[in-house]
């Protein structure tokens, strides 16, 4: 009885809600639509004052060395805003300076708690985040009507995860459990069901971008794993996995999923937003033109340009654009320096690996959507992020193979 209250006490620790609960906004971001974006915030500001207890350790951490690199890519990213509102007299610049700030803040509370959470715990939050993805919408879309939501080229979603935005609860969760089945060979019904949950959801949003990225991963993760011989593939849980899909794709053309029309079609609308995102560089990349400003029409109204990389170089000029790259490229650049001297001393390689994709996953995503400062977007990255670093050996990155050895 005593080592059983000890497990669940170490479930019911603070990390393990800052997290668990951190993923559950992510999935249910357009919650911000119900209860105002404002309540929405404040759900994380909750958060964030909760995880708050942990954070003066950070700076015991070795990783403070990456909070540091962190640090440096928000700077950059809110100086550019400053100098575009200071430039344009833009008070939405100044505006959104100070939302990344709050997103920089919760980014530092999370990556600290994260330290906390093993990985077992973390197959958990990823098991339940999918699972309520999946039940909400279900839910919405059978039950609750009110609250689903079509798009007029079929695309679905509901109130609490928006057609294009619901796939992200899926793809950005199950490389976990894929890696837990796979490479771990710990197959069994329940990490199973959540794959099915995820292209379902997959099938459902019908998003080009989210069925590239899950393609992309289960590749990576069946090549990776083929080729390394100290791991055992579990040939039976994927066989499982791609019966289930067969089985899911005939679903899918049967109930008329709008994602077999959408794969086929060139989008010529985005085609052109990108050819509006490099016309607006004009006269605009040295101290941005304001956040918002890189826009183009389409159907006679305008749309944010969605290419986060040239909207923020026409918004928030040189400095914003450099602390975006920043913090996009650096966890990667960092993740293939530490894979160099102290792969066996990560402590959980797989997931690591996992969380890296997730990251990189992230910047590939924001070549095809706006630059956004809603934590609905930032809580991927900052949880991914903090997952790749709290599995992987500590403090590495700045450390040598000869000192390694010695």
């Amino acid at each position: 009885m005593n080592k059983y209250c000890m497990v669940l006490q170490k479930k019911l620790s603070v990390p393990f809600f800052v997290m668990l609960i951190s993923c559950l906004l992510i999935v249910l971001g357009a919650l911000r639509n119900i209860v105002t974006p404002l309540g929405y915030w404040a759900l994380w500001a909750c958060i964030a004052c909760i995880g708050t207890v942990n954070v003066v350790r950070a700076f015991g951490l070795p990783d403070y060395k990456i909070i540091k690199i962190m640090t440096g890519g928000f700077a950059l990213l809110i100086l550019g805003l400053l100098v575009a509102g200071y430039a344009n007299q833009d008070n939405n610049s100044y505006y959104q300076g100070a939302k990344f700030f709050c997103i920089y803040c919760v980014f530092v509370i999370v990556f600290v708690n994260a330290k906390q959470v093993s990985g077992e715990r973390i197959l958990m939050i990823s098991r339940l985040s999918v699972a309520l993805a999946f039940l909400v919408f279900v839910a919405c879309k059978f039950i609750f009507k009110d609250y689903y939501v079509v798009l007029g080229d079929g695309r679905e979603g509901s109130q609490y995860a928006d057609p294009g935005v619901l796939w992200r609860s899926a793809v950005f969760f199950v490389g976990f459990i894929l890696t837990n089945g796979l490479v771990k060979g710990r197959f069994n019904a329940v990490d199973f069901a959540i794959v099915l949950m995820s292209i379902y959801i997959l099938f459902a949003d019908s998003s080009r971008t989210g069925f590239l990225l899950f393609s992309i991963l289960c590749l990576i993760l069946i090549v990776k794993k083929y080729k390394t011989t100290s791991a055992k593939v579990s040939w039976s849980f994927l066989v499982s996995v791609c019966l289930g899909l067969v089985a899911l794709m005939g679903l899918a053309y049967l109930v008329d999923f709008a994602i077999f029309d959408r794969l086929f079609t060139v989008d010529n609308t985005r085609l052109q937003m990108l050819a509006d995102g490099v016309s607006n560089l004009k006269g605009c990349y040295l101290f941005g033109c304001g956040f918002g400003d890189s826009s183009s029409l389409v159907f006679g109204k305008p749309m944010v340009v969605h290419n986060a990389y040239l909207a923020a170089l026409a918004d928030l000029g040189v400095l914003g654009f450099c602390g975006l790259v920043i913090l996009m490229v650096a966890p990667l650049v960092i993740y293939a320096s530490r894979r160099n001297v102290a792969c066996q001393n990560d402590k959980n390689p797989e997931m690591s690996f996992v969380a890296m994709l997730g990251v990189a996953g992230y910047g590939l995503t924001m070549m095809l959507h706006s630059l956004s400062s809603e934590l609905s977007e930032w809580g991927i990255w900052i949880v991914m992020v903090s997952w790749q670093f709290s599995l992987s050996a500590p403090a590495t990155a700045f450390t040598t193979r000869k000192a390694i050895v010695e």
